[in-house]
C-alpha cells in the first residue's frame, strides 16, 4: 500500500464536494462515487484536487475546522 494522501473530490457543476484521503486521485474518485453526495455523478463527473498540507490528517481521517477554513 503505498502512502495516503489528501484530496477533494469536487462534481463537474461545483454542487458537491468532499473530501478523501486515497493513494491516487483515480481511486479517491472512487471512494466517493457512490456516496449520497455524488450518487447522481458519473466517474468522469468528478474532479480531484491534491492538498499537501492535509496529508498530515491522513490517519485520523478528520480535519480541524480551522483548517479547512483557511
Amino acid at each position: 500500500m503505498g502512502k495516503v494522501k489528501a484530496y477533494i473530490v469536487q462534481d463537474l457543476l461545483c454542487e458537491h464536494y468532499s473530501v478523501t484521503f486515497a493513494e491516487t486521485s483515480g481511486k479517491a474518485k472512487s471512494n466517493e462515487i457512490n456516496t449520497w453526495e455524488f450518487d447522481d455523478c458519473e466517474y468522469t463527473d468528478l474532479r480531484t484536487q491534491r492538498v499537501k498540507e492535509w496529508d498530515k490528517y491522513a490517519d485520523s481521517k478528520k480535519i480541524p475546522v480551522a483548517e479547512l477554513r483557511k
